[in-house]
């Protein structure tokens, strides 16, 4: 029997050698990246890709009725009534890495897709997720060589959007502002500060490291004491707007031919999955059931693979495939984001400043307002049944940080304030992308980025998307982010 992995994938060396690919500043030479630009050979077998899934997909489960519908498919720009009776790929969530994947699915095929992908999102507005609610910034300040590579790539993203992102009759603007982060260390972290240093400059980030002199000459308006070191980020770093991101990657898949369903997913619906030897080694996903708000009716949808895409809701969805919690150690934090106006403005060339204790602060326009903010202690989590932001976090924690580091913070006013919710891996922190093979080996989760998944979100998405239609990652190895045991069950944390 064919393995999960082998649902949808097919050496595709004509696209991986077709496309300009991103290492960081390691690139192989070749024609533009354009997702719209495609070897012609794929063009010419699109047809038979399709007989090839439709054939994979009844080896798999004999009794469905699956068929040919590529031809009947039409780009739509609005969420249908009833979900279909079957698609080639079910992903779950419809935030920025959902639609990342359905977008780069599908813009791997140059004309009608032989595939089909349906997104589902119960929250028909979108407003509840990491997406809506993040602060939107981009870095290349990781501990990770793998997140400054795909850091660097969403900055070259960014920079392409507008043309990859493109559908007739629409404009892509994400509000892309560039600016700098200024990481402080105190002694204790300033060593640790510098050997990251070495690693971002070797993956092709553009830093500095500045003294605490350097600093105060930098930066007049900035209180050193304390601070042993600072690491400023000097090009591709900034914030964006995450909703329009979201919203234009929606709208280039639903262009592509993704369809979307507001509907909430229930469960899975399980199979024995057979090896190659045709012997039973475990389970796999036939199908997802999901319920229409307003309505009293559930609905299958039967499914060669599914994409586990709910972000903060990650962990639940992988319970109800029957995953251990230590295998998608995925949980749901609050954080709170507070924007507020300096009655004396400290300056015009404010980085997003990230303090030693955590505390970060950004300018969020050039008339004195800022947004703010700071990841609690572990003992101090704060519930997370409600979006509810507690005032006197930001009085007792926030503030007198903001303004022992720069005094001109002391004078400043609230003006809104929000809580919002991220996906947060216990165990490590870092983002959990791949299939869960050999439990269930047709689903796929890209989630638990613990508050960067915004920022990452291109490069993660489109890596899964490579996952599932060649078998490897091609843009940038992400296969240390895999859901395997010894990282995750045996807590084989990466750092």
């Amino acid at each position: 029997m064919l393995s999960a992995m082998q649902v949808l994938s097919k050496p595709r060396t004509q696209l991986a050698t077709s496309r300009r690919v991103f290492m960081g500043t390691r690139r192989t030479p070749g024609p533009e990246h354009e997702s719209d630009r495609v070897g012609s050979s794929v063009t010419t077998g699109l047809m038979k890709l399709q007989s090839r899934i439709r054939d994979k997909v009844l080896a798999l489960d004999p009794s469905s009725q699956w068929h040919d519908s590529v031809s009947e498919r039409k780009p739509k720009m609005s969420a249908a009534k009833e979900p279909p009776q079957q698609a080639d790929v079910v992903i779950i969530g419809g935030g920025v890495m959902g639609w990342g994947v359905a977008y780069w699915l599908l813009s791997h095929f140059k004309g009608p897709s032989p595939m089909s992908v349906l997104v589902l999102e119960k929250d028909a507005r979108v407003e509840m997720g990491a997406t809506a609610r993040s602060v939107g910034g981009f870095r290349q300040q990781f501990s990770r060589p793998e997140n400054v590579q795909m850091s660097l790539y969403m900055a070259e993203f960014l920079r392409d959007a507008k043309k990859l992102l493109h559908v007739p009759g629409s404009t892509v603007d994400l509000g892309v502002r560039q600016g700098s982060y200024l990481f402080l260390a105190d002694e204790d972290s300033a060593a640790t500060l510098e050997r990251e240093f070495h690693m971002q400059v070797a993956e092709g980030a553009k830093l500095d490291l500045l003294s605490p002199w350097q600093l105060s000459e930098r930066f007049p308006w900035l209180n050193v004491d304390g601070v042993a070191l600072g690491r400023l980020g000097l090009q591709n770093e900034g914030w964006f707007d995450p909703w329009s991101l979201h919203q234009a990657f929606r709208r280039k898949a639903t262009y592509l031919g993704a369809d979307f369903m507001h509907a909430e997913f229930k469960s899975f619906q399980m199979a024995k999955h057979k090896d190659s030897m045709n012997q039973v080694s475990g389970k796999r996903v036939s199908g997802v059931k999901v319920w229409i708000p307003g309505t009293a009716c559930e609905y299958e949808v039967k499914c060669a693979v599914a994409v586990n895409a709910a972000g903060p809701w990650g962990g639940l969805v992988g319970k109800r495939a029957g995953l251990p919690f230590d295998h998608l150690p995925v949980e749901l934090r609050k954080r709170y984001v507070y924007s507020f106006h300096s009655n004396v403005s400290p300056v015009m060339d404010c980085p997003m400043l990230v303090n030693t204790d955590g505390t970060y602060v950004r300018p969020e326009n050039f008339t004195g307002m800022y947004l703010c903010g700071r990841s609690p202690r572990h003992e101090d989590e704060p519930p997370t049944d409600d979006l509810e932001v507690d005032h006197n976090y930001f009085t007792e924690e926030v503030w007198p940080s903001l303004g022992h580091r720069v005094p001109a913070f002391l004078d400043l006013k609230v003006k809104q304030s929000w809580a919002g919710f991220y996906d947060c891996n216990v165990i490590d922190g870092s983002p959990i992308i791949g299939y869960h093979h050999p439990l269930v080996p047709n689903l796929a989760s890209i989630c638990g980025f613990s508050g960067h998944g915004i920022q990452h979100s291109a490069a993660a998405s489109r890596g899964l998307a490579e996952m599932m239609l060649s078998g490897h990652f091609t843009t940038i190895d992400l296969s240390c982010f895999a859901p395997s045991d010894s990282r995750l069950v045996e807590e084989e944390c990466l750092v």
